[in-house]
């Protein structure tokens, strides 16, 4: 497992091989998603949403995987300096607890901001069946299992792991992030999720590059995803694509948009100012010594 994970990092795939990251996940991926379907005998292990959501992910991490044994072999015969890690955290002048709390009100504060744009856009019947299938019509366990664990471990690995990642060796860091949100819209499948995925996808991305830590944007997927979750199973009532505007009265709903854009731009700030990834060859290369004659 740990040579696995080690050989990982050597497949840094450029934007075209981003998008075919993304085909071989649409096209395949749903092809396997359907397995557990044709298997399934209503309340049977089969049926589980988090074993469909799995299926659908096997051909593209079998890609990856085979493509990063290939690419850890031109490595080593080469001799090239390996890619940075797919996790390698470094906080700058912040302590980690701290970024982790600030980044999830942050992620938290993107959901208010955006809920009026994605009302723009209505959420189709065929799309309302389904989310009301993954956190209403399935079990407790199953609809947290699926959106609030696997989905950030395996999204955040293939969008920010491995593309966003990948894009950082070929093109730059802004180009980067916008192509990683756009094909983590796109990997929703639905106009009603792309735009918020867009959104947070950018943010996501640019915390990922100012942090290198893999966990905290799995963290903060995982802030977004369960509050979807606790919002749906606290106010079964009301339609699955309602938001914070049917909860609350319009006066408290104006000061919670109030709030989340200050929220949101004071811990932005303090981002792009104290928060910063050093660079593994800048340090090392900066604490050897040279030789003064030379």
């Amino acid at each position: 497992m740990v040579k696995i994970l080690r050989n990982l990092r050597y497949y840094t795939p450029s934007l075209g091989q981003s998008w075919l990251l993304v085909l071989v996940f649409v096209s395949l991926g749903m092809m396997f998603g359907a397995i557990p379907t044709l298997l399934s005998r209503e309340t049977d292990f089969w049926g589980s949403i988090s074993i469909s959501y799995l299926f659908t992910l096997i051909p593209v991490f079998v890609f990856i995987y085979f493509k990063a044994k290939l690419e850890y072999q031109r490595y080593e015969i080469v001799g090239l300096d390996a890619p940075r890690k797919i996790n390698s955290p470094s906080f700058g002048a912040l302590h980690p607890v701290a970024v982790f709390i600030l980044a999830g009100l942050a992620t938290l504060s993107i959901s208010v901001l955006i809920e009026p744009i994605s009302s723009l856009i209505p959420m189709p019947d065929s799309i309302k069946r389904i989310f009301e299938r993954v956190l209403t019509g399935s079990s407790l366990a199953d609809t947290l299992m699926a959106t609030a664990i696997l989905a950030p471990l395996c999204e955040e690995f293939l969008c920010r792991g491995m593309m966003l990642r990948g894009m950082l060796e070929h093109i730059s860091p802004t180009k980067a992030i916008l192509w990683s949100a756009f094909l983590f819209a796109v990997i929703h499948l639905n106009p009603w999720q792309a735009i918020p995925a867009f959104i947070l996808g950018v943010f996501f991305g640019w915390i990922y590059w100012k942090s290198g830590s893999i966990w905290l944007v799995i963290f903060l997927h995982f802030v977004n995803n369960f509050s979807s979750v606790l919002l749906a199973r606290l106010f079964p009532d009301l339609p699955i694509d309602a938001g914070f505007a049917e909860l609350l009265p319009k006066v408290w709903y104006t000061v919670l948009y109030g709030v989340a854009i200050i929220l949101f731009s004071l811990i932005f700030i303090l981002f792009k100012k104290k928060l910063y990834f050093t660079d593994d060859k800048k340090t090392l290369s900066a604490e050897i010594p040279t030789d003064p004659q030379n």
